[in-house]
């Protein structure tokens, strides 16, 4: 008799400071999305290596829209981004806390 049961799919958290949760509310959903799919892949020094159509693949979102919501991270000093000719390479920043 075989095993017919699935291993289940792999599910990802990635941590939010209580003290910014605030700064979600004012952030388009693309950019929280965005964020975080950046953060659950990042080291622990928060450096990431990911394809935009990869992170548009996993958050379910148009490439257009990444690209979009990654010059929001950049501009609001969320994350920095070192771009290269093949693969850029993100570095993820702790939200910065609003009051």
């Amino acid at each position: 008799m075989t095993n017919t049961r699935q291993t289940p799919k792999k599910s990802y958290f990635g941590m939010i400071y209580i003290d910014t949760l605030p700064m979600l509310g004012r952030m388009p959903k693309s950019a929280i999305m965005v964020y975080l799919a950046l953060s659950i892949h990042a080291n622990k020094q928060g450096y990431t290596k990911i394809k935009q159509a990869t992170i548009a693949d996993i958050i379910g979102l148009t490439r257009t829209s990444v690209n979009n919501a990654l010059k929001f991270l950049k501009r609001e000093r969320m994350i920095t981004i070192i771009r290269s000719k093949s693969t850029n390479t993100y570095i993820v920043h702790r939200l910065p806390v609003t009051e």
